[in-house]
């Protein structure tokens, strides 16, 4: 054989090296997502039609509405009434929101776009919770959380939701979770209003909790992203909450400058759905100076302003304010009549069964995820082992057709001894990797069992919490429904049930021993580490360790949440933990 044809040979070896890999590299490549369209209409765009303004919006639903409604899909009628509950909510015309859920939640059974269920859901959500229904609101919320897709406006909207329920029911800790989450997703999208209402909702919250400085730093951000997008009522929502900040600070003449700011816009662009929020807060200020008579003026037409609008939390806020500014004046009898009906609306709000149902929605909503991760987990794994076992036969695939280059090499060459040491070679190298491979397996198949006994402890101790809340609600329900007319037999019985539920002595070795079970090592390591630590504050630790909010601790230890962030302080000192290191991080730990 000629050299030149052996060096042809050659070349065809490689080049057939070269296309067996690009075969075998094409068969593992993906299919990329194909981009989600904006929700749309008649072939026209609603979400870029809303940012150029409410009237747009309104005269193109009119139109299809006018012609094209008789021949429309089921997809279009549940745009159509989606998008008509949305300026319904912008203009505070409430009344008729019902009549299009009906509508929309109708033909939303049938169809199988996710986007604009989750657009609905997102709000019907905020329909409810404008009226102050959040058992409803929470419950739709967390639906159109499970249609809505991955990094979008509707998700980013569906967690701001969530933020603004819980703040509203003061978890403040959960409200800013949700909020955070709804920041992030605004920011990644660059989409400005969203981000601006997520600065606002952030800053109240902050507000609420009396961290005045970010609270005034991210609603000024928010005002300057509103009037970027001449989003004139979040502007004077914005502006209401600084004026609020400013007035516990006593800087009332920067408090009244921004009042006269949010009354002048909501007057000179006929916003007079805000005036409600603008009077309260003229209230607060003017009750503020002392000057009780005026702040009562301003309350009573805040209260006027709020049934008109049917927006129950800011009629129990002026309310509240009446009664607060008639007490002051000696005004008993007022006083009282207004702190009943302010009470009348909270039970109707925040009672018991409602609590109960916001809860039992919030306990599922966590279960309901750790299951998904745990089946995420499991397809992961699945998904692993089936990436393995390709890549296992794709490098036998490569090594066979390397082995077929060697003997074509070795017949070229005519050298058998050098063909051998290099099949020798190529076999332990195959050996070598498939025992790294092998190995890997056990120890990730050992990593993930001990993932998912994590998890089930997490699951049992949820539980724990579930029931014990749970028994508590139906020992009380059960006492007020059969107690009949005997008041004191029932206020008797209760009192018994709340002592029986304080003597924490009991309970908390009823509690240790079902802890125990499922975190066996926890209590060893705080006697061996940390003696100095009090009972107390071995409690507090216990609760920190099930993953419990600030407001369940306090209720679990009968005390308020100064005395808890005191003993956290106290904690810590005992622990020698620096600034920079998270207490319940560090407790989760042992």
């Amino acid at each position: 054989m000629s050299s030149r044809l052996k060096k042809y040979f050659l070349y065809l070896a490689i080049f057939l090296l070269i296309a067996i890999t690009l075969f075998l590299l094409s068969r593992t490549t993906t299919e990329p997502l194909k981009p989600i369209e904006s929700t749309k209409i008649s072939g026209i765009y609603m979400d870029s039609l809303l940012l150029e303004g409410p009237k747009k919006a309104e005269l193109t639903l009119n139109k299809f509405k006018n012609s094209d409604f008789d021949n429309a899909t089921k997809k279009e009628r549940t745009t159509f009434a989606t998008y008509k509950i949305i300026l319904l909510l912008e203009k505070n015309k409430l009344d008729s929101i019902p009549y299009y859920t009906n509508e929309a939640l109708n033909n939303a059974a049938e169809i199988e776009d996710n986007r604009i269920q989750a657009r609905l859901y997102y709000t019907l959500g905020s329909y409810y919770r404008l009226i102050g229904d959040y058992s409803k609101s929470l419950e739709y919320s967390l639906k159109g959380l499970s249609f809505s897709p991955v990094n979008s406006r509707e998700k980013v909207d569906l967690y701001n939701n969530i933020g603004g329920i819980y703040f509203e029911l003061d978890d403040y800790d959960l409200a800013l979770d949700y909020l955070q989450k709804s920041y992030q997703g605004a920011t990644s999208l660059k989409d400005v209003k969203r981000t601006a209402i997520a600065y606002a909702n952030i800053g109240n919250v902050y507000l609420i909790t009396e961290n005045y400085i970010p609270a005034k730093n991210n609603l000024r951000h928010s005002c300057i992203y509103f009037e970027r997008i001449n989003d004139t009522i979040n502007v004077i929502k914005s502006l209401t909450s600084i004026s609020k900040i400013e007035l516990m600070q006593n800087n009332f003449a920067a408090a009244f400058s921004s009042l006269e700011q949010a009354k002048e816009l909501s007057l000179n662009t006929e916003l007079h759905s805000q005036l409600s929020l603008v009077y309260q807060h003229y209230g607060n200020a003017y009750g503020g100076k002392k000057e009780y008579q005026t702040a009562i003026d301003h309350y009573n037409e805040a209260y006027r302003l709020s049934r008109k609008n049917q927006i129950a939390r800011d009629k129990m806020n002026a309310l509240d304010g009446l009664a607060r500014n008639y007490d002051k004046l000696g005004k008993f009898r007022e006083a009282n009549q207004s702190l009943n009906e302010y009470y009348r609306i909270k039970d109707s709000i925040y009672g018991v069964k409602v609590r109960q149902n916001i809860e039992e929605l919030k306990w599922s909503t966590v279960i309901a995820d750790q299951k998904l991760k745990n089946e995420l987990l499991h397809r992961e794994v699945d998904t692993e082992r089936l990436n393995k076992a390709n890549l296992t036969k794709t490098y036998i695939i490569i090594i066979v057709v390397i082995l077929l280059i060697v003997v074509f090499l070795w017949m070229l060459y005519k050298n058998n001894k050098k063909s051998l040491q290099i099949a020798n070679l190529s076999n332990d190298l195959l050996t070598d990797k498939i025992t790294a491979d092998t190995n890997l397996k056990l120890i990730q198949e050992v990593q993930f069992q001990q993932e998912l006994e994590i998890r089930n402890k997490e699951l049992i101790s949820l539980n724990i919490l579930i029931l014990a809340k749970n028994k508590i609600f139906n020992d009380i329900e059960s006492i007020i429904e059969y107690g009949g007319m005997n008041f004191e037999q029932t206020l008797y019985e209760l009192k018994n049930i709340i002592k029986s539920n304080r003597n924490q002595e009991n309970d908390w070795e009823k509690f240790k021993k079902v802890f125990e079970t499922v975190h066996p090592d926890f209590f060893k390591t705080i006697k061996d580490k940390f003696p100095q630590l009090s009972k107390t504050e071995i409690r507090v630790c216990t609760y920190i360790k099930m993953n419990m909010p600030s407001t369940e601790i306090c209720e679990m230890l009968n005390i308020n949440q100064n005395s808890l962030n005191k003993g956290r302080y106290r904690i810590r000192k005992k622990l020698d933990l620096l600034g920079t290191v998270d207490l319940d991080e560090f407790v989760k730990s042992w």
